[in-house]
């Protein structure tokens, strides 16, 4: 997370806001990461950018970022997943 973001506050937000349970940092990482782990029937490329929209709304939400581009995050995926 970026400095001064607590990965507590930003799960809790992204599960309020959006539905989306994440996992949280342990040990020497709790509060610092955010840990985003898709199975079963949410294991889709729907379900990912979803993922990814929501924490991009919290990091504009908290004025750390200016916009989210959920775009280039897909284009990530469909060329590592050769779609």
């Amino acid at each position: 997370m970026p400095k001064g973001i607590s990965s507590i506050e930003a799960f809790n937000w992204i599960r309020n806001k959006y539905g989306i349970t994440l996992g949280i940092g342990l040990g020497k990482l709790k509060d610092k990461i955010l840990r985003i782990g898709h199975m079963g029937y949410t294991a889709s490329i729907d379900f990912l950018l979803l993922t990814y929209f929501a924490i991009g709304n919290y990091l504009i939400e908290k004025g750390n970022v200016k916009y989210s581009d959920v775009s280039q995050a897909m284009e990530m995926i469909m060329k590592k997943s050769n779609i």
